[in-house]
């Protein structure tokens, strides 16, 4: 009995691949579709719910990565690596004898991942196709059926039990998906569909509502044909049962999609989305719905710019929690070694004037006991000597807003008489009675607002209004650490009362989730 639950799962799964696999393609020749269709045949049964082809001699993933990198989704420093490793794959595989490559998604191994098949000929190196796939890594791998076949153990022996399974759709699919790099197809049988009506009687409201035989009963399959740059395009082609049942789809298709973008997640991570919601409605032509999207679809380049943005914005934040969140780590580490006491805002002369600032005292808690030992910690941050270790500040004291040549770090603690970290006392675990959880140690600022990483500086509120020096122009969020060693997203919408209760460490505010 298949796993109709896993299978609703690599369902999604695979709509979700079609997306991502926007990813990958350049030049044109035309794909024999009939012989891909007959050799996948070797490769499927009755639970078989999607296969993705890709075309190697098509498939420039470099090409892929710059042009995503040119346009913002990703960053140039990031993509080196990706591209190195996916230029290895390709090439091992082309020099192999290997020109395309098919990915077979099945319930029954729902879990396990597809199974990865290479087509075999006279000139195709089979110890060579091995190699890749040891590189890649795939578990197991086998030559049968005029391929070899890799992926999880169990997948390639029940691959060894397959018999030649015709699919009449199969073909139709490919020659929809077209001449493309990227040829994904979505083939769930009568007896899928039945499963997933059993399981998922309704559709959720969110994408429309109503019975899951809304979507089940009238498709067929689907088709994506992915281009990759300079000309990036997705095709996408649903088959229906008849006529009438694509005009049905077509109505399920706008009211999901009009559903989709008013959700809360998809306002704050979509922009522009109204203005390429009529771009995204298929046209109907006779029993199929079919979609072009490209560079020229109305929307898209606004969309992609606004994309970009956020990209940005999000590996940006992203890397603010993680340098937070080891941080916290660190000054917790310190506590626990010592005093069980936070540090103090600064290491102090015997006068009491301070000299270096924390972010000095816990480098060795970050893994730079090396560069602890070239500070004179009985000299000030910016003597003729600490000066020049100002240029060296370690990764996690940079803001990916400020260059981290400057020396200069955004990442400041809360600092003065009842907060975490108070000049005039050592402040214990013990006496934050407001709750780790509920009391902010460190803040982000504004890049304006940043410092040399060893000056003893730090942020202390202002009381008239705390959000000062948190917030970006046109922003209402910022981040901070919890004490508990938490990243949290916080909001001015939050009301200042709220936060200037999460600021004290032991001011007794009864807080509201």
């Amino acid at each position: 009995m298949p796993d109709f639950a896993g299978g609703c799962i690599m369902i999604r799964g695979l709509i979700g691949v079609c997306a991502v696999l926007l990813a990958f393609q350049p030049a044109m020749a035309m794909a024999d579709h009939e012989l891909s269709a007959k050799f996948v045949c070797r490769f499927i049964d009755d639970q078989t719910v999607g296969v993705v082809r890709l075309d190697l001699d098509r498939l420039d993933v470099a090409a892929a990565l710059t042009w995503l990198a040119e346009i913002g989704l990703l960053n140039q420093a990031d993509i080196t690596e990706p591209k190195h490793m996916a230029g290895t794959l390709v090439n091992g595989l082309k020099l192999a004898g290997v020109h395309d490559t098919y990915l077979v998604f099945n319930l029954v191994d729902v879990a396990n991942g597809p199974l990865v098949v290479f087509p075999v000929t006279e000139k195709t190196k089979v110890e060579a196709i091995a190699a890749v796939c040891d590189l890649i890594p795939l578990e197991a791998h086998a030559q049968l059926n005029g391929a070899v076949v890799a992926g999880r153990r169990s997948t390639v022996e029940r691959a060894k039990r397959l018999k030649n399974h015709e699919r009449p759709e199969l073909l139709p699919a490919f020659t929809a998906a077209g001449d493309s790099a990227v040829q994904a197809l979505l083939i769930p049988t009568d007896g899928v569909k039945k499963g997933i009506e059993l399981l998922i009687p309704n559709l959720p409201r969110e994408i429309g509502g109503g019975p899951t035989t809304r979507l089940t009963s009238g498709f067929v399959w689907g088709a994506i044909g992915v281009d990759l740059p300079p000309k990036p395009a997705a095709r996408i082609t649903v088959q229906a049962l008849d006529a009438q049942h694509a005009v049905d789809l077509g109505a399920l298709w706008g009211e999901t999609l009009g559903k989709f973008v008013e959700l809360d997640f998809v306002k704050r991570t979509i922009p522009a989305r109204q203005e390429l919601l009529p771009s995204l409605k298929p046209k109907i032509q006779s029993n199929q719905l079919r979609l072009t999207i490209d560079t020229s679809t109305p929307g898209i380049e606004r969309f992609l710019k606004a994309l970009a943005v956020r990209a940005k914005d999000a590996a940006a934040e992203q890397r603010t929690r993680d340098n937070l969140r080891q941080l916290g780590l660190a000054m917790h580490n310190s506590a626990s070694e010592k005093t069980a006491a936070f540090p103090e805002p600064a290491i102090v002369d015997g006068q009491g004037r301070a000299l270096l600032s924390w972010r000095v005292a816990v480098l060795p808690y970050l893994g730079q006991e090396e560069l602890f030992k070239q500070f004179r910690l009985n000299e000030p941050w910016d003597s003729e000597h600490n000066r020049r270790l100002i240029n060296r500040m370690p990764e996690v004291f940079s803001s990916s807003l400020i260059d981290p040549q400057s020396g200069l770090t955004t990442y400041l603690a809360v600092v003065g008489p009842g907060y975490i970290l108070d000049p005039k006392l050592p402040v214990k675990l013990s006496s934050v009675t407001d709750g780790l959880s509920s009391t902010v140690l460190l803040v982000d600022v504004v890049p304006e607002h940043a410092v040399p990483w060893t000056k003893p500086q730090d942020w202390a509120p202002d009381q008239e209004d705390p959000f000062k020096k948190l917030v970006r122009p046109g922003q209402a969020e910022f981040t901070v650490l919890m004490a508990d060693g938490t990243p949290r997203r916080l909001s001015t919408a939050d009301g200042l009362e709220r936060f200037r209760a999460l600021l004290t460490r032991a001011g007794g505010e009864i807080i509201k989730e």
